[in-house]
């Protein structure tokens, strides 16, 4: 069937939205997820020895209230809804359990183990505690849509899930999502995968305080229902054609990006690691927005390439955040044992964390909690035997303050 979003999807999806108050940049991406979503596993990019998919994990940065992160996400599964009824999608708290049973229960109908989870608020998908640490590192295994998968369950046992397909869109704030994410939850790996969505810096506001769909865009509301089902019908492999991988070639072999593959930044490296992956699944996206022809052209290419590229002046921001949680996750469970000791030893200290610090890391977060006041550092000499390095906490100590911090 012929398409009737003659100028694309994505292109008709952004005059749809034209007037609602969030940010181009929101709708812009929540449009691709929602291709994304409707693609699922049934079309994929060969890419050397493995096979690409265009599932993608986006999250819209930014302030409570002020730019509408949950109106511009529930535009878009509306549409979703409408059009695929049936499709797999979670808004609500699951478990890696409840996930696995739902992908299973999917499998059994189409051979797919997809879920496309779509929140307005990422804290309510995630959760909070241990189900939060467990899910953000389910979601990250689960990410590279493997053939067979295997979990190790709470109650079930072992469980697998078979041709896996997740894709994931929320919002959050930038606070929560840091608070979010301890480190025993390996923030690197999860991270890695998503991209993170800002307002740009010249955004206005354009106030609508009483929004009506017009006959316009009721129009285009069906053309776009109409046409992601004609997305969801695609089937196969997309074809990249030889000046393509060329010009992506080109790209990967530059000195730019090997520079970036050289930065000092564990987090910042991951990122760029996952780039070109993450520019091949967007040009797909582009792609089907576009046509039914299944071929990722030039143009789709550079319009992918362009539209990653164009959030990453705000990364280091994210990045920042991100490491800060990490340095101040290891300082509080460093003092947390002090604190439980009153006094310890250094090497007793770095005895207690020797897979998780070397010496040098150890001795960076004691400098810290010096320089803060939080503990006293006392060299003691015994004899003609080798001075002992003592740590001592310093502060009084409440009945509920040891339980703020993590055992070792």
């Amino acid at each position: 069937m012929a398409r009737v979003c003659k100028e694309g999807w994505l292109e008709t999806y952004l005059q749809y939205v034209k007037t609602q108050e969030s940010p181009q940049e929101y709708h812009t991406w929540v449009a691709l997820s929602i291709i994304s979503s409707a693609l699922t596993r049934y079309t994929y990019m060969e890419h050397g020895r493995l096979d690409l998919y265009p599932n993608i994990y986006v999250i819209l940065l930014g302030e409570s209230a002020t730019y509408r992160k949950s109106t511009a996400i529930k535009l878009g599964r509306d549409i979703l809804k409408i059009a695929l009824p049936n499709i797999n999608y979670a808004a609500q708290k699951l478990t890696p359990e409840a996930a696995i049973g739902s992908m299973q229960t999917e499998f059994k109908k189409t051979k797919m183990s997809s879920l496309a989870f779509i929140a307005g608020e990422l804290s309510v998908l995630l959760g909070s505690g241990s189900d939060n640490i467990r899910m953000i590192q389910f979601l990250t295994l689960i990410f590279d849509s493997e053939d067979h998968f295997a979990y190790e369950t709470k109650g079930r046992g072992r469980e697998q899930c078979d041709n896996l397909y997740v894709s994931l869109l929320g919002g959050s704030t930038l606070d929560w999502f840091r608070s979010s994410l301890p480190a025993e939850a390996g923030i690197g790996g999860f991270t890695g995968r998503f991209f993170f969505v800002f307002p740009s810096d010249s955004f206005i506001w354009k106030p609508e305080p009483w929004p009506l769909l017009t006959e316009r865009e009721e129009d285009l509301k069906a053309k776009l229902v109409y046409d992601l089902k004609e997305i969801h019908r695609l089937r196969g492999k997309f074809h990249v054609p030889d000046d393509v991988i060329k010009v992506f070639s080109d790209w990967y072999r530059s000195k730019a990006y090997l520079r970036s593959m050289n930065v000092s930044r564990p987090l910042m490296r991951q990122y760029y690691a996952r780039k070109p992956d993450g520019i091949l699944k967007v040009a797909m996206l582009f792609s089907a927005s576009r046509g039914e022809d299944l071929v990722v052209t030039e143009e789709d290419y550079v319009r992918a390439k362009c539209t990653v590229e164009f959030l990453e002046p705000k990364l280091p921001h994210v990045i920042d955040q991100l490491e800060v949680t990490l340095v101040g996750q290891d300082n509080m469970r460093i003092l947390g044992c002090i604190k439980r000791e009153r006094k310890i030893k250094h090497s007793d200290l770095l005895r207690r964390f020797s897979s998780r610090y070397s010496s040098s890391q150890l001795k960076d977060v004691i400098a810290t909690l010096e320089e803060q006041g939080q503990i006293k550092v006392a060299v003691i000499v015994h004899g003609r035997g080798k001075p002992s390095t003592i740590y001592e906490f310093t502060k009084k100590v409440r009945k509920d303050d040891v339980q703020c911090f993590p055992p070792a």
